[in-house]
C-alpha cells in the first residue's frame, strides 16, 4: 500500500497576528518547510493577506486555524466522539442554555477523555471572520477550526509516558490538561497558573497567556496540521457549519439531554477542584510551619527580656513621681501678663525665672499648690525690659518628691 505525501498549512491565532507553519506528512515522519508571521493579519486586505502567505500557501489544499483558547467556553461532558457526532446539531441548537452564546451563533468541537468528552464552544462571528480571511488569502481553501489542545496533541506527547499542557482561558486564567502517551486524561482542568511539575516528563506552555510559553505560535499551527494523523480518532474539530433547523420541540429535549450529561460530569470536576485546594492548603500550611515556629522562638524571647526589664528597671523606677503635675502648677502660677523664660523640673522640686508684675502673688500660688511646697525666691528681684514687670526666679519643693521624674 502507498500512502502519498500530504503537505497542510497550519494556521495558528496568537493576539491580533496570524501564525502559519507548511508541513509536509509522509508514511514516516513529518517536517516544517515553511513558516511565516502575518501581523495584524484582520487589518490587511485581501491582496496584502495573499501576498503575505505566498511563500507558505502555494500549492496547498488543506488547511487548520487554531482558534485562541481565551475564544473558548469550555463544557465538561459525558459523551465520546461518536456520541457528540450524533447529536451536535441538537445540542448546539440549544447551548446558549448552558454557554454565554446565543444559540444559532456556536460552533464546538470535543476532544475525548477516557469514555467522555470536552466540549469547546465559540461564537461563530469570532472564527468566521479569521476562517473568512484566511480561506481569501489561500485562494479559497477553508481551514479546519481546532481548539488549542486538539493542535497540543500534534506537538509529540506520544514520546513522553506523562505530560502536563498549560492553555491560556478567558479573563486571564488558565486549563490545565494532561495527556499520557500522547492521549488525553484530564482536560480542562482550571488552574491558578502555570505551575512547575517535577514528576511530569514534559510541562507544555501554550502561547498567549501571561505567563512564558514553552511553544511558539509556529510550533502549534505546525502541531495543528499533524494532530489528525498522529491523534486520529481522538477529537472532532470546531466546524463552521451552521446548526441545522429543527423541530420546536428538538431545542429544549437537547438542552435537557446535554444538561444531563454535564449534571453527570459536574461532582467528578467539583471533586477535582477540592482536591487541588485541599492540596494546596497543605503546601499552604507546610511553608507556614517554619515561619510559626520561628516567630514562636522570637516571642519566647521578647517574653524573656520583657520580664527581665521589669525584674531590673521596676525597683529602679518605683519611686518615681510624675513630672507634669508640677510642672503644670509651676506653669499656672504665672499671670497672665508675666512670661517664663526658664523651667527646669528634677527630683527635688521646679524652678522658674521670667518677668511677672506680682512676684508675690506667683509665691502664694505656688505655695497653694497640692503638687508644691517651701515655694521660696532664690534670686534677686530686678525690673524687668516692659514696665510693671520685674525679673524673678523661684524655686518649689515637690510635695511628695524623693524619686527622678
Amino acid at each position: 500500500m502507498i500512502f502519498p505525501p500530504r503537505t497542510i498549512l497550519g494556521l495558528a491565532v496568537v493576539g491580533d497576528d496570524l501564525h502559519a507553519a507548511r508541513v509536509r506528512i509522509g508514511p514516516l515522519a513529518a517536517r516544517v518547510t515553511g513558516a511565516a508571521v502575518v501581523e495584524r493579519f484582520l487589518d490587511r486586505s485581501p491582496a496584502e493577506a495573499q501576498r503575505a502567505l505566498a511563500g507558505v500557501a502555494s500549492g496547498v489544499r488543506r488547511a487548520t486555524l487554531v482558534a485562541p483558547g481565551q475564544w473558548c467556553t469550555t463544557l465538561p461532558i459525558e459523551l465520546d466522539r461518536r456520541g457528540w457526532l450524533r447529536s451536535r446539531e441538537e445540542i448546539l441548537a440549544s447551548i446558549d442554555q448552558l454557554a454565554p452564546i446565543p444559540a444559532g451563533e456556536a460552533l464546538a468541537g470535543l476532544v475525548e477523555v477516557g469514555g467522555s468528552g470536552v466540549l469547546c464552544v465559540v461564537r461563530t462571528d469570532r472564527v468566521r471572520a479569521w476562517a473568512d480571511a484566511a480561506a481569501g488569502a489561500l485562494g479559497g481553501v477553508e481551514p479546519v477550526v481546532v481548539s488549542p489542545l486538539m493542535a497540543a496533541l500534534g506537538l509529540g506527547l506520544q514520546r513522553h509516558g506523562r505530560a502536563i499542557v498549560y492553555e491560556p482561558a478567558p479573563l486571564g486564567e488558565w486549563l490545565r490538561h494532561e495527556t499520557r502517551l500522547g492521549l488525553p486524561v484530564v482536560a480542562a482542568e482550571p488552574a491558578d497558573g502555570v505551575e512547575a511539575h517535577t514528576d511530569a516528563d514534559a510541562v507544555v506552555v501554550l502561547p498567549g497567556g501571561d505567563a512564558e510559553a514553552t511553544v511558539t505560535g509556529v510550533d502549534l499551527a505546525a502541531a495543528s496540521a499533524v494532530a489528525p494523523v498522529v491523534a486520529p480518532g481522538v477529537f472532532e474539530p470546531i466546524s463552521r457549519r451552521a446548526p441545522m433547523a429543527r423541530a420546536a420541540w428538538s431545542a429544549p429535549a437537547a438542552g435537557a439531554a446535554l444538561a444531563a450529561a454535564l449534571m453527570i460530569a459536574a461532582p467528578i470536576v467539583t471533586q477535582a477542584r477540592h482536591e487541588r485546594a485541599l492540596a494546596r492548603l497543605a503546601q499552604q500550611e507546610r511553608a507556614m510551619e517554619d515561619d510559626f515556629a520561628r516567630v514562636s522562638l522570637l516571642r519566647r524571647e521578647v517574653d524573656r527580656l520583657s520580664a527581665l526589664v521589669d525584674e531590673v528597671v521596676a525597683p529602679a523606677t518605683a519611686g518615681w513621681a510624675s513630672a507634669l503635675p508640677p510642672m503644670a502648677e509651676a506653669a499656672a502660677a504665672l499671670p497672665p501678663e508675666g512670661f517664663l523664660s526658664r523651667l527646669d523640673l528634677d527630683g527635688e522640686g521646679v524652678t522658674i525665672a521670667g518677668e511677672a508684675p506680682d512676684t508675690a502673688a506667683m509665691l502664694s500660688r505656688l505655695e497653694a499648690s497640692p503638687a508644691l511646697a517651701n515655694a521660696r525666691r532664690i534670686g534677686r528681684l530686678a525690673p524687668g525690659a516692659e514696665p510693671g514687670l520685674d525679673v524673678f526666679e523661684m524655686r518649689a519643693d515637690r510635695e511628695h518628691g524623693g524619686g527622678d521624674p
